[in-house]
């Protein structure tokens, strides 16, 4: 129901009143003097529209909590606890004498903000630049441009889990068969998500072998609706929603934790994901904070997106690293990667001659027994020459380079 408003106290000969205990010229005292109490008070008393119950803790109360969180970065529990232990809190809030208790529980505050919602929360802030205008500490002024800082906000940030990742193709792999009319024979709406949450408690309670078994488990529901939906692709008439539905299941991976990893540089990686059309494998590069996540995403982005446009290998771990520029406008690049064996550099050119390409430049580098070479060539490069390239002996692999727009 309603919050009741506060009836004036009387002088108690036994208990100093807070305004005898504190110093008047405080901030918090002269803020309290600023701000248009009545005005929450009288407007937030009617998100209370029952007349039974018990009634509401005072707006008053919890407006100044709520001013005091913000202004000092506390939580919900550090601003009660603070609370009973500050007096210039206390008569911020509206008390008239000092408080040994907790005047609300942390919880609260909580279900105070979801009953105020957005509207309230503006208010709160319209009584605030009200208040500073009044005290002079801001005019009109300055009002006219606002500048907001949000470098030093808190982010609720869901890390892309492998939990959260299958549930998450499982509902959209779910919600596309719906809307292309397919029966599925189960789509575990039940299970899963329940399944799901549990990891999160095994990993939690570093119950590592059931998070492992529960995971596995997880992954079967997503598996058994893909394959699902892709024994029923025939049932799909061509057209917009078969293509959404094709994007959907051919797909690749990039995988960066693995259950079994190298010790020590210099080990070998065995995994049964190697050698995969459309899949990434990346050796563990996730970094343990928000901005090393960062960090390293743009880093390695970077990486790869130079080697797939102009095949360089700065800094490679497993092929000769090479520092390339980008090819010039209209020019061609031909990445050769081989065996390190004598005539490689010959065999290249010589195919090239052949078909009438001329070479502006060419860098080799060689590890071990990899090779890498790199050809600039003033003209496109025929199939029959790429042919001979690939039909070598030592030849590993040949990508042909065009020169694109700067990223």
């Amino acid at each position: 129901m309603k919050p009741h408003s506060r009836a004036p106290e009387q002088d108690d000969l036994l208990r100093p009143q807070l305004v005898d205990m504190i110093d008047a010229r405080h901030e918090l005292v002269k803020l309290a003097a600023l701000i248009d109490w009545e005005f929450f008070e009288r407007e937030w008393a009617q998100f209370f529209p029952s007349h039974w119950g018990r009634p509401a803790t005072s707006p008053r109360l919890i407006a100044g909590l709520m001013y005091l969180q913000h202004a000092f970065n506390l939580s919900d529990e550090a601003v009660v606890a603070r609370w009973v232990e500050n007096p210039y809190y206390q008569h911020f809030t509206g008390e008239t004498f000092f408080q040994h208790g907790p005047p609300i529980d942390p919880s609260s505050m909580s279900r105070w903000r979801k009953r105020i919602g957005e509207e309230g929360v503006e208010w709160l802030l319209t009584k605030t630049i009200e208040a500073a205008r009044s005290s002079g500490a801001v005019t009109d002024k300055s009002l006219k441009r606002v500048s907001v800082d949000t470098t030093v906000m808190e982010k609720n940030i869901a890390h892309p889990t492998d939990a959260r990742l299958y549930e998450r193709a499982r509902r959209q792999l779910v919600a596309l068969a719906a809307e292309a009319g397919l029966t599925l024979r189960q789509n575990y709406n039940r299970l899963a998500p329940r399944l799901a949450r549990q990891v999160g408690r095994y990993a939690h309670a570093r119950q590592f072998k059931r998070m492992r078994k529960a995971l596995k488990k997880l992954k079967g529901y997503t598996g058994r609706v893909l394959r699902d939906i892709r024994r029923q692709l025939d049932d799909i008439p061509a057209g917009a929603l078969r293509e959404r539905v094709l994007d959907m299941l051919v797909v690749g991976a990039a995988v960066d934790v693995f259950p079994e990893e190298p010790k020590n540089a210099g080990d070998a990686f065995d995994s049964e994901l190697r050698h995969l059309p459309n899949v990434i494998l990346t050796p563990h590069i996730g970094g343990s904070t928000e901005e090393a996540q960062q960090d390293i995403g743009l880093f390695v982005s970077a990486k790869l997106r130079d080697y797939v446009d102009y095949g360089t290998t700065s800094l490679s771990v497993n092929v000769p690293s090479l520092i390339l520029d980008r090819p010039r406008e209209g020019g061609h690049r031909i990445a050769h990667l081989h065996r390190n064996v004598p005539g490689v550099l010959a065999g290249v050119n010589q195919a090239l001659s052949k078909v009438g390409v001329n070479v502006e430049s060419q860098v080799l580098g060689t590890w071990g027994d990899i090779g890498y070479v790199a050809t600039d060539v003033d003209a496109p490069v025929p199939a029959e020459a790429v042919a001979e390239l690939e039909a070598m002996d030592p030849t590993i692999r040949v990508r042909v380079l065009e020169a694109t727009a700067s990223r």
